[in-house]
């Protein structure tokens, strides 16, 4: 569940009237003061030089190491201060004021979301009975985000000890815990509602709200969709609209996958609505997306132009203009279709889409064959002007060739390339649209990229039925494909050679580059919606080279998932979050290789 520090450290901290530190908090309070004395202009150039001097005693006491780390607090300089504390920490171990600044330490690697860090050294402060309270709730906080719920629920009850009793909205937060930690759902919905409903404290009281709609997710993602949608509806009620409409718009993420298409349809409007709410373009855009199930595209183009009009730069804004282009084009409206399908190719070249983009405005801007024109930066021989045929000679259905072509590049997404990457298929289709016979009639020159093309061919099946008009029992057909040059393959090395490095290393030296890295590939990621309708999870593992000016250099499956539409995602993600920034020197003076593992884990992927 997600829950925030100030939440449980407000609610467990207050309401269970822990005692502070007075010997500990005394002495903090003092080095601050000192600080304040004697700088009282905060001189910054004052403020190093005193830090300096102190971190080059050799026999600083514990008190000394304290304000120098209070000092690089004043300078905004968390690297320093992490440097004077943990050696007062290494040196004076036992010392009030190491506990302090462990606790510190723990609230700065929490809000850096380094939460194991965050655990460790919270439960080193542990060993001041004046800080323990506040160390434990932390620590519980920390492993909840870890989804370590057996953990956090300890460190929360060892929050309480010395306490006679416990107030009772937090003994019904405990209680919920303890049930969905064992699975008991009902049971914990329950508790969480009546502290949500009953608990004079605020802070409790949203956290037991935030409680129950993290709970109602974790059903959704699991395929709980009926009691997924009883917990939304709880959480949304009977309290005053929330003005981000979380819980209305997961409501209506559950209604929609249930088939409930006209509450769905009302409850996404609600969202909508309150234009303020950052998930109103989210509505928008499930409610284009109700009405392609519904097979209404007049409705859905005109959600898809209100999603682009009025949140132009929003994440969902690339996905809107594809699909708002590519229900145009099913209209037959291949001038409307045309823009979107420009801008999109402009914009958005590294985008899972962007070859369907190509392909698609070639055929709608296209009279005849004869009118094709290469896409700017683009040759002939990258366009592929004739990139399916049939052998038969009185085979006049090219729309037919077209959907073939536009099956199997709808499923084409290689993770390699080599030295000549265009390569022609042949394939045998029956009456019925069955593949008899699958081959390369040109390979690559590398069988992985060729397997990747062959894969595509088998995952594109059935095809079409053949044309009412053709008479033979089966079609002999050449498909080339060439995949669009924006795309970053993978596979071939360039200059970035060596061991990869997890992404989720320990390594001091690489903490502030990897967790840029981990927030730019977290912003693409997304868990497939197919794979997440048919409870389809896995591990996959990858492996990719950033250049030293930050651009993607490889990335390759290193260990699949077993599930193409899981280990294509993950390798889009990489290549969406590209480019990187540039690697330090003292990182990787030519590049660097990186390990990154996805876990896809229905309500748990991370």
């Amino acid at each position: 569940m997600d829950r925030s520090p100030h939440q449980w450290s407000g609610l467990l901290v207050i309401a269970l009237a822990l005692d502070l530190s007075v010997c500990a908090r005394a002495e903090a309070q003092s080095a601050s003061r000192v600080v304040q004395t004697r700088f009282p202009s905060r001189d910054s150039a004052a403020l190093a030089m005193e830090y300096q001097t102190t971190m080059a005693e050799k026999n600083a006491t514990a008190v000394a190491l304290f304000t120098a780390g209070t000092i690089a607090g004043e300078l905004d300089d968390a690297g320093r201060q992490e440097e004077a504390w943990n050696r007062l920490r290494q040196e004076f171990p036992d010392h009030e004021l190491a506990q302090v600044a462990a606790l510190e330490l723990a609230r700065a690697a929490y809000k850096l979301s380094r939460y194991e860090e965050a655990v460790t050294l919270a439960g080193a402060a542990t060993k001041s009975a004046e800080l323990r309270g506040e160390a434990y709730v932390l620590m519980g906080e920390a492993e909840l985000k870890l989804k370590r719920f057996g953990a956090a629920l300890r460190a929360l009850e060892a929050a309480a000890v010395g306490i006679a009793r416990s107030p009772q909205p937090i003994e019904l937060a405990r209680s919920a815990l303890t049930k969905e930690e064992r699975g008991q759902w009902p049971e914990a919905l329950k508790r969480y509602e009546r502290v949500a409903t009953e608990s004079p404290d605020a802070t409790l009281a949203r956290w037991a709200r935030e409680a129950m709609l993290a709970l109602g997710k974790s059903r959704f993602w699991h395929g709980d969709l009926e009691m997924a949608l009883d917990v939304f509806r709880r959480a949304n009620s009977p309290a005053p609209a929330d003005p981000f409409q979380e819980a209305k718009f997961w409501e209506a993420e559950a209604l929609f996958r249930l088939k409930r298409y006209a509450e769905a349809e009302a409850a996404y409007e609600a969202v909508a609505a309150r234009a303020p709410s950052p998930l109103a373009p989210e509505a928008v855009y499930g409610l284009a997306l109700l009405e392609l199930e519904l097979r209404r595209p007049e409705p859905a183009v005109r959600s898809f132009r209100r999603l682009l009009e009025t949140w132009p730069e929003n994440t969902l804004a690339a996905d809107a203009t594809f699909a708002i282009a590519r229900t145009l084009a099913e209209l037959g409206r291949y001038d409307e279709a045309v823009p979107f399908l420009a801008a999109f190719t402009t914009r958005y070249p590294r985008h899972e889409h962007a070859a369907d983009a190509r392909y698609l405005l070639k055929l709608t801007t296209a009279q005849s064959p004869e009118t094709v024109q290469p896409l700017p930066g683009e040759t002939w021989a990258d366009a592929g002007r004739e990139t399916i045929s049939a052998d038969a000679t009185d085979f006049p259905f090219s729309r037919y060739l077209q959907d073939v072509e536009r099956q199997i590049g709808e499923r084409w997404a290689p993770h390699r390339r080599s030295v000549e990457t265009r390569v022609v298929a042949v394939l045998e289709i029956g009456r019925g649209g069955d593949l008899r016979h699958a081959a390369l009639e040109r390979g690559s020159g590398d069988a992985a990229y060729d397997q990747d093309v062959l894969r595509a061919i088998n995952r594109a099946t059935p095809f079409p039925p053949l044309p009412g008009g053709f008479d033979q029992p089966l079609i002999r057909i050449h498909v080339g494909l060439t995949p669009p040059a924006s795309t970053p393959m993978a596979g071939a090395r360039g200059v970035v050679e060596g061991e990869p490095i997890p992404l989720d290393t320990k390594d001091p030296k690489f903490r502030a580059y990897f967790r840029t890295l981990r927030r730019q590939i977290k912003e693409r990621w997304r868990y497939p919606r197919e794979a997440a309708d048919k409870n389809i999870q896995g591990q996959v593992v990858l492996e990719f080279g950033i250049a030293k000016d930050g651009q993607l250099d490889h990335v390759t499956v290193r260990s699949s998932s077993g599930a193409d539409v899981l280990d294509d995602h993950a390798v889009m993600a990489v290549r969406l979050a590209s480019p990187f920034p540039a690697v330090p020197d003292q990182i990787g003076p030519a590049g660097i290789p990186v390990l990154v593992i996805f876990e896809y884990v229905i309500g748990d992927a991370r």
